[in-house]
């Protein structure tokens, strides 16, 4: 009890190194006039650190987008070809097996083989979505229009909450489930095959029609006369920042984040896709007043200040003005939620390219067929960031493909027989996949080529910036350290020595650390 805790004081100042001081060094004190070199020397490091933070706010947006440009367009390829590539492979496989049974071995026709385990995953895959489509084939989206349209404010912004909560619940459930579906033995265990694929059937239901509500709500925001259905939208996406900004987060954590923010934007323009799409039909049925339609239709919420170029009274304007404000936003709270999550924490913006290099690693290693099929169907990118592939793609049909092919249909045989609309209709459809097969096959390229640019390059192995907090060693003194604590105290070890110790037990280098980062899995304090 004898020892007293030393008070926290400044230790670069001789004044306050001696026991007396007298008041000519007080004077000089106060006059700033000192002889310690070694004041300078630190005031110089901590200003070239503060520097580098300014330099790191600037350099911020290039690397966030860097990463969220190859993340996006990564994303693209394995919708398109959940959408177009498997459904495509399933239906010709299914050919080869129906003429292999019912073709005579004598003839010994020659059919290419296909891979047993990839057709069972494809088969599962391709009935999960017909069947959830045949399920919500009832759902009146008119009406779900409507009853949003009709609430008050306080009822709009807890149910954009709720949905918001349930779809992360539901992609964090959905992963389990998928992955136990597609894994499990269906000739070794067909009750258990039965149990989860009703439960997926299940899963899929839901989740879709939570997303269905998700759309509709941002569509009669943007499709709304006044700026506060909008407003609140838009709200939700800057409430991130308290979420996120004001708390300790490593790079695991923000690892996270960066897959929230990468799934949140892909899912942000699918829908705006669906959106423009669904008005954009609204105008081909309107054709012969169109006039007189946009004059009704064009809403006023996103009409600002913001974007005075656009043509707002033709349908380029319509379609492509609400997007503006609703990406435009998405980008600049992204932009300041990152930037002060690597302030405070003192991250450098060149751990986004770590980010990077992770995701370009998952692309080869699933072209390359290196991973398990079985456990990362249909690509690792799903399990990496957690993102809900099939349920989008559910989506994405029902509320903006099927409404095209009943109009075209439809209009294809008022003009015409039913052979030649059948004709026109299996010719648009084939051109259709085969231009969406190109685009794919395109994109594959070139995320290929930058995958590998990407892999060859170095990337600086210190991701943090000298000072608390950090993993490396700080500019602290253990003089400094040392008046934390007492006489009798044994000075703890820091933070950054925690984290070193841990890698060193591990035997993990820092860099590994970060490829074993998936989503729904808690690397750090918390799910993001």
């Amino acid at each position: 009890m004898g020892h007293k805790k030393k008070l926290h004081i400044d230790v670069s100042l001789n004044i306050t190194t001696t026991k007396r001081t007298s008041l000519w060094k007080l004077l000089l004190h106060e006059f700033n006039i000192s002889n310690n070199t070694n004041q300078k020397s630190n005031d110089s490091i901590n200003n070239d650190n503060n520097i580098q933070l300014l330099f790191n706010y600037v350099k911020l947006p290039i690397h966030l987008e860097k990463f969220m440009i190859f993340g996006l367009i990564y994303t693209l390829v394995v919708f398109l070809k959940l959408l177009v590539i498997i459904p495509f492979r399933w239906i010709i496989h299914t050919l080869i097996l129906i003429i292999s049974t019912f073709t005579n071995k004598s003839k010994r026709i020659k059919l290419p083989k296909f891979n047993s385990i990839s057709y069972k995953n494809d088969s599962i895959a391709v009935s999960n979505i017909i069947i959830t489509l045949l399920l919500l084939k009832n759902i009146d989206t008119s009406r779900i229009y409507h009853n949003i349209r009709s609430g008050t404010a306080i009822k709009l912004y807890f149910m954009t909450q709720v949905l918001e909560i349930a779809d992360r619940l539901l992609s964090a459930s959905g992963i389990d489930i998928l992955k136990s579906l597609f894994r499990v033995n269906i000739r070794k265990r067909k009750i258990n095959f039965i149990f989860i694929y009703g439960l997926s059937i299940i899963y899929l239901y839901i989740h879709s029609y939570v997303l269905v509500y998700q759309v509709m709500a941002l569509n009669v925001a943007i499709n709304s006369y006044s700026n506060a259905l909008l407003t609140l939208i838009l709200s939700n996406q800057f409430s991130e920042l308290k979420s996120a900004v004001f708390k300790r987060t490593e790079r695991e954590g923000l690892f996270q984040i960066s897959s929230s923010d990468l799934n949140e934007r892909f899912l942000l323009l699918i829908m705006l896709i669906i959106i423009s799409s669904r008005n954009f039909l609204q105008i081909l049925i309107n054709t012969s007043s169109t006039n007189d339609f946009f004059n009704n239709i064009k809403p006023n919420s996103w009409l600002t200040n913001i974007t005075p170029w656009i043509m707002v009274d033709n349908w380029l304007g319509l379609l492509i003005g609400p997007s503006i404000l609703v990406i435009g936003s998405e980008l600049l709270v992204d932009w300041i939620k990152h930037s002060y999550i690597i302030r405070f924490n003192r991250i450098k913006p060149s751990i986004y390219d770590k980010y990077t290099k992770i995701l370009s690693n998952d692309f080869i290693n699933g072209l390359n067929g290196s991973s398990n099929q079985i456990n990362d169907y249909p690509s690792l990118l799903t399990k990496r960031t957690g993102f809900p592939i099939t349920t989008l793609l559910i989506v994405f049909c029902k509320l903006s493909v099927f409404p095209y092919i009943k109009h075209f249909t439809t209009n294809l045989l008022n003009n015409y027989s039913t052979i030649i609309s059948s004709i026109l209709i299996l010719l648009l459809i084939f051109v259709l996949i085969t231009l969406l097969i190109f685009i794919r096959l395109l994109l594959s390229i070139i995320l290929l080529n930058w995958s590998k640019e990407i892999l060859s390059k170095p990337i600086l192995k210190n991701d943090y910036t000298l000072g608390e907090p950090n993993v490396n060693t700080s500019n602290i003194s253990d003089v400094r350290k040392s008046l934390y604590n007492s006489e009798i105290e044994t000075i703890p070890p820091t933070v950054e020595e925690k984290r070193l110790k841990k890698l060193s037990d591990r035997k993990v280098d820092a860099d590994d650390s970060l490829s074993n980062v998936v989503r729904f899995e808690m690397a750090d304090k918390r799910i993001w």
